[in-house]
């Protein structure tokens, strides 16, 4: 009798673990997301082992006595949950996920009888903030819910360490730029965007305000809000970068092309004027690039008309929706109808509007030789580049780049050393269905260096508060700071 209470026992105690197993099975705790490094081999997410406390509430006899003594070593459960799950008669519950060491030596010390500790990892991110919208999060059981992390979780990719092509040493020059712009202009937000040229690959990625993934459920919505693929914008003045790029493409203008820019266009009842007042009535098309004219912009894009300046949009990925490797991502916004006032106003950045990264990927192909990429953020990704304007044209853009900075707009971002160029952007927002002079995006792209173009930065400003708030005054700086700093790190020699 006693061999058979004995093995009888030895049964009983297999096929409770074996449901205990089957339950932490249903629980989905067993996912282990892969590490996740940047194109140097810098660790930027990770798992650490740790434990979970749980509970099978049937072998419970004192539920009053436990819940006191969990309570008091665990300062974050309240007494009324604990009894809860302690009487609900479940065979396998949990009573707290991921404990500290502090907490797991705490309750061991008490010698809380009936408890059952779970070996498992934690997901954590070494650089706390400086990669919070890139990498996302994982839920409690490991699953990637935002991010790089939910990429990953839908793609099964468990194995072997994930390499993004981001830079650690870069991302933070960005996000210490950024985050000093947004406090000095006392802005709502901002974005910062480093793009490799040659086949876009993500070098930083950056938006203001952010938040700490090890402690995502913290966050707010407004710091977890991913401004540079999912924020839509209508960016302003950057889009004549784009505009005129598709009217030399078309071959509709020429360079030393005149246009009258003395009297403002009316459309309806509102009229375009330009930001600074010309000394002459006509002016090239050069001048109008340079110096950001709406009034030629709008001219130009008359000439070029509503067909062609769809067709090269669409062409230019304007309209389409960004590929990049994480879910948080925006197809622009543009009008269902296509008319002469959409003609003018989107000729020099208004009634369409799009993400930052748009801009960024779209401006990289401009500047090499017009063959366009899609932005990711995998390391070596291996994809087909597609034509979108000639090599002449891609020529003819990167003088007007460069002139933009010397002798126009952007004249804040001219770095002695370099050969930068780059096209400013300031727009009105719409506040109660009005455009208000007082809430403006400010934005600067900016192409190091001319001479061989290798990387496009974008900084993107939102409200900057303060009597000037253009983007040649506000954000232009801050890709000249950034450029400054990050281009002995990606090894680009000096020129000057």
């Amino acid at each position: 009798m006693f061999y058979i209470i004995i093995i009888f026992r030895m049964f009983s105690l297999t096929f409770n673990q074996l449901a205990i197993s089957e339950d932490l099975e249903k629980s989905n705790i067993v996912r282990k997301q892969p590490d996740i490094l940047d194109r140097n081999g810098v660790v930027i997410a990770t798992n650490v082992p740790t434990t979970s406390l749980y509970i099978d509430s049937t072998r419970v006899r004192n539920p009053e006595s436990i819940a006191a003594q969990l309570c008091s070593v665990l300062d974050d459960l309240k007494y009324e949950d604990l009894y809860k799950i302690l009487t609900s008669k479940k065979k396998f519950a949990w009573i707290k996920r991921h404990l500290t060491p502090r907490e797991l030596l705490a309750i061991k010390n008490a010698g809380v009888p009936g408890v059952n500790f779970y070996d498992y990892v934690k997901r954590i991110y070494p650089h706390s903030n400086l990669f919070s919208h890139v990498l996302g999060y994982t839920d409690i059981d490991g699953k990637g819910i935002a991010g790089v992390e939910a990429y990953i979780s839908k793609n099964n990719e468990q194995k072997k360490p994930v390499v993004l092509s981001l830079d650690t040493r870069v991302q933070s020059i960005v996000h210490e730029e950024l985050t000093n712009a947004v406090n000095r202009y006392q802005a709502l937000g901002g974005v910062g965007i480093v793009l490799r040229v040659k086949n876009s690959e993500i070098i930083s990625m950056v938006s203001l305000p952010d938040f700490n993934p090890n402690l995502q459920n913290k966050a707010k919505d407004v710091q977890k809000f991913n401004r540079a693929s999912l924020g839509v914008y209508e960016m302003g003045s950057v889009l004549k970068f784009f505009t005129i790029a598709a009217a030399l493409d078309a071959k509709v203008v020429k360079i030393g092309d005149l246009y009258d820019v003395s009297k403002p266009i009316t459309i309806g009842k509102y009229e375009i004027r330009d930001f600074h007042k010309f000394k002459i009535p006509k002016i090239t098309v050069r001048d109008i690039f340079v110096k950001s004219s709406n009034i030629g912009a709008a001219k130009i894009a008359v000439k070029l008309g509503i067909e062609k300046q769809v067709e090269y949009f669409k062409i230019m990925k304007l309209f389409s929706p960004l590929k990049i490797e994480v879910p948080e991502k925006s197809t622009p916004i543009i009008p269902d109808k296509w008319s002469e006032g959409t003609l003018i106003t989107a000729s020099y950045g208004y009634g369409i509007a799009v993400t930052p990264m748009h801009i960024a990927q779209t401006a990289a192909a401009l500047v090499n030789n017009g063959i366009f990429h899609n932005a990711t953020l995998m390391l070596n990704k291996r994809g087909i580049g597609e034509q979108i304007i000639a090599r002449s044209t891609s020529r003819a853009i990167r003088k007007l780049l460069r002139a933009a900075v010397t002798d126009g707009t952007g004249k804040q971002a001219n770095i002695k050393a370099y050969s930068i160029g780059g096209k400013t952007g300031s727009a009105e927002k719409v506040v109660n269905g009005k455009y208000s002079k007082d809430a403006n995006i400010a934005s600067f792209i900016g192409v190091l260096t001319m001479l061989d173009p290798g990387y496009i930065v974008l900084v993107v400003i939102d409200e900057p508060q303060g009597m000037q708030h253009t983007g040649g005054i506000v954000a232009a700086p801050v890709v000249k700071n950034i450029m400054t700093r990050i281009a002995p790190i990606l090894n680009v020699t000096p020129e000057m």
